[in-house]
């Protein structure tokens, strides 16, 4: 059986795919699912459906995360985004979003926050929050950066909340750089 749905597009010449990175066509081929696609109950997922949720995933997606698109079969979706054992999930729906920010990993995870017909605005807040907590992104200052003489960078040993492996594994820039401290 082959399954095929024609969606609207503005122009015969837009191939949506040479568009969308890999996990927005993942989320985009969702709306190939037809009506009764989980075991004859489950409702097509709309085209609006599919837009709503590219436009959460290209609003919050971010280098370093992990993502997962899940559909129900009431036609909604649920987007999850994890960094580390941090997890941002985001129930889709026709009209709001709804989400849940929960740690830890398989059985053992608490549920840190809930809340639903959020903003996509909340949603990157708490985004916001989880990339903090889990200290990815931290900003070079003058307190955990040192210049030597040959204008090579080191990173300090001043430098915390960083996992020991990413400075391990960090290369000493030994080009000529100018750094203003």
């Amino acid at each position: 059986m082959t399954i095929s749905k024609t969606y609207n597009q503005p122009s015969a010449k837009i191939n949506i795919y040479e568009i969308l990175d890999a996990f927005g066509t993942e989320i985009y081929d969702l709306g190939l699912l037809p009506d009764g696609w989980d075991s004859g109950v489950g409702k097509a997922i709309s085209l609006d459906m599919i837009n709503r949720a590219l436009h959460v995933y290209n609003s919050l997606k971010t280098a370093g995360l992990d993502y997962e698109v899940m559909p129900f079969a009431n036609g909604t979706l649920k987007l999850t985004f994890a960094l580390r054992d941090h997890f941002l999930i985001v129930h889709v729906l026709v009209d709001s979003y709804n989400y849940a920010y929960e740690k830890g990993e398989g059985f053992e995870y608490e549920e840190i926050s809930e809340n639903e017909n959020v903003s996509l605005t909340q949603l990157k807040d708490i985004l916001s929050e989880i990339k903090n907590k889990c200290s990815l992104f931290v900003p070079l200052t003058s307190q955990n950066l040192a210049v030597e003489e040959n204008v090579s960078m080191i990173v300090s040993r001043q430098w915390v909340g960083v996992s020991p492996s990413l400075i391990k594994n960090a290369s000493v820039a030994t080009e000529s750089r100018y750094v203003s401290i």
